[in-house]
């Protein structure tokens, strides 16, 4: 038995996409984008505005290294520390200089040919440096708001969320993933008339499509309120599909047994959720916000006419 990631699609689900057994969800995507190609590109870019200005303002003491004529200070590596959340010890301290250290040395290779010029991974530099920022903004503002939350305010909302939290239980499914691809509707139609995790296998096995087929332990408080509470009023024989990021899921569901958080240990995950929560609204009011700013240009204004008239004229206030 293990932990389905199926939690993760689960809790991040948006809608329904079929009306019957089979529940099909698209998954929400996060501004925001973090990772070894934004670290290079911010490193290109640094190296593009000029290194030897970087070095004059460099206090005493904070220059650490040195690589290609390029400094590496000490602010940089507390700055890995921070990303990564690895313990402060001589073992990682030396993984991590090293890391900054080879970022350096390729983006000086890579200006050195002139890849910084290129209209690709100038667009790239660009594209990178707003979803630094515009991440940045988004995480400032949910910090503020949740900062402010009080104990009295988590304790209510976990009182208010008790299927998530009280009455939270683990559900054991029968499970097969498959790698969905542009063969979504595909796979549904073949598979429409199953009722059996067995029956689906061989469907797929037709389609000549790799799956793999696994028992799981799934969270109650990872699913969709909706998707739920169809799946606890399940005929014995139900199977549902779940469609997350070009992946689909068939389950079924086999027992169920209590499992619930209380405690310290619900207010602490009380406290993420709001946190998820607070970012998806304040991602949802600077979408909007964006829309009914913008100006679209000619062909483009048609497409984004109808958005634009949904978009509320309320704009999320920065935090200060």
């Amino acid at each position: 038995m293990r932990r389905s990631k199926l939690n993760v699609a689960l809790a991040s689900a948006a809608r329904f996409r079929r009306p019957m057994r089979r529940e099909s969800f698209d998954v929400a995507r996060n501004v925001g984008t973090t990772g070894g190609c934004v670290a290079l590109a911010v490193a290109l870019a640094l190296s593009a505005c000029g290194r030897s200005s970087r070095e004059g303002a460099a206090p005493n003491g904070q220059v650490i290294a040195r690589i290609e004529g390029e400094v590496v200070t000490l602010p940089e590596l507390e700055n890995e520390y921070r990303l990564t959340h690895a313990p402060h010890d001589d073992e990682n301290t030396k993984r991590l200089l090293a890391d900054i250290v080879l970022r350096k040395y390729l983006a000086h290779q890579a200006v050195a040919s002139k890849l910084d010029r290129e209209p690709s991974t100038y667009l790239d530099l660009f594209r990178a440096r707003e979803q630094i920022l515009a991440s940045a903004y988004l995480q400032r503002q949910v910090d503020f708001k949740t900062g402010a939350m009080s104990s009295a305010e988590i304790s209510r909302f976990v009182a208010q969320r008790q299927s998530q939290f009280s009455e939270r239980r683990l559900l054991h499914v029968d499970q097969i993933s498959v790698a969905v691809g542009d063969r979504a509707r595909e796979i549904v139609e073949a598979t429409k008339a199953d009722s059996t995790i067995a029956e689906i296998e061989r469907e797929l096995t037709k389609l000549k499509l790799p799956y793999k087929r696994s028992a799981a332990m799934l969270e109650s408080s990872a699913v969709p309120d909706e998707l739920l509470a169809r799946v606890e009023a399940r005929n014995k024989d139900e199977v549902f599909f779940v469609y997350s990021g070009g992946n689909g899921l068939f389950f079924k569901l086999l027992d169920e047994a209590p499992n619930p958080l209380t405690g310290e240990e619900a207010k602490v995950a009380a406290k993420e959720l709001l946190t998820q929560e607070a970012f998806a609204k304040e991602t949802q009011l600077a979408q909007s916000a964006a829309l009914s700013g913008a100006t679209f240009e000619g062909e483009y204004a048609k497409l984004f006419a109808t958005a634009r008239d949904k978009a509320p004229a309320e704009a999320p206030q920065p935090a200060k």
